[in-house]
């Protein structure tokens, strides 16, 4: 039996705009249906790593591709030379105020696809299918897009929602290992800070994440996603809606972010550097890896 897509819906109170997110499996061959463009045309953005699911949303899309440029999605490459080649292709072919941009990749990709929409004739529509798990977690809710400067990182940006996000976990298929899991603790950070049941059961599916288990990946993103999306609502609320918002959060995040990290460590002992970086960056000092990674 073919399982539904979950679909949530991300707007700040008292704003004009909204992200639907799809979320589920077989998306990507669909994608045609869910894609939001007053024309009907795309301007189709990529990358070298994201080939195989840009080409599958290219084939749903068909003659809707307006105009197509693969771009570096290292973050050396979030620059405005790489905006200014998405605005030279879009305005060669002649694109239009009614027309969206499509970022099939990681979140150099989204970032730097979704700012080439913000001022691409003042601003087009832009939607967004997340090739990388920490893309697919983060969701590009709440429309921060932008590019790196000599100064610092994103400093050049603006606030530019996508109209829809298509997260389909065969997007990811390729992703190389590393990535893979490095990627997957976007999704735990928003659990540990919002969702206690979310945090346990992605602490019980820690194996199956691993193994690349679509289910397992599923619930991990659309969790993590849902609570950025109530994030992103609260923060135009009262100071109480918001803490209603997040109510669900442990009694004590540490103790969680503890059980979270041992038994991630257990199961992936190289990635112990990274991710002391990680939560150092975030404020959180680490427990000790049992397992002696470094």
């Amino acid at each position: 039996m073919t399982v539904p897509p979950r679909r949530i819906a991300a707007a700040a109170q008292g704003e004009s705009w909204e992200s639907v997110l799809w979320i589920g499996r077989d998306l990507l061959a669909g994608s045609r249906e869910r894609l939001v463009s007053r024309s009907g045309r795309f301007v189709l953005v990529s990358s070298a790593g994201s080939r195989a699911p840009a080409g599958v949303v290219r084939q749903a899309l068909g003659e809707a591709v307006l105009a197509e440029i693969e771009i570096d999605d290292r973050e050396e490459a979030k620059t405005l030379s790489t905006v200014s080649r998405i605005a030279d292709a879009s305005l060669a072919a002649g694109v239009r105020r009614d027309d969206a941009v499509v970022a099939v990749g990681g979140g150099v990709v989204c970032d730097v696809a979704g700012f080439a929409a913000a001022i691409l004739l003042r601003g087009i529509a832009w939607n967004a299918v997340p090739t990388t798990t920490g893309a697919m977690a983060d969701a590009a809710i709440g429309g921060k897009t932008g590019v790196d400067h000599p100064a610092g990182k994103n400093l050049i940006g603006a606030f530019h929602p996508p109209a829809t996000v298509v997260i389909d976990p065969a997007a990811a298929a390729t992703l190389p290992d590393r990535d893979y899991r490095a990627g997957l603790v976007e999704a735990f950070k928003a659990a540990w800070i919002a969702d206690a049941e979310l945090a346990s059961r992605v602490e019980g599916n820690i194996e199956r994440l691993l193994a690349r288990d679509e289910d397992a990946l599923l619930e991990a993103v659309a969790g993590a996603a849902a609570i950025k999306a109530a994030i992103v609502k609260a923060l135009k609320s009262s100071l109480d809606d918001a803490t209603e918002q997040l109510k669900k959060a442990p009694a004590d995040p540490s103790a969680k972010v503890s059980d979270l990290w041992v038994s991630f460590i257990e199961h992936s002992g190289e990635h112990y550097g990274q991710l002391v970086v990680y939560f150092r960056l975030n404020g959180i000092v680490p427990p000790a890896s049992r397992t002696g990674g470094n």
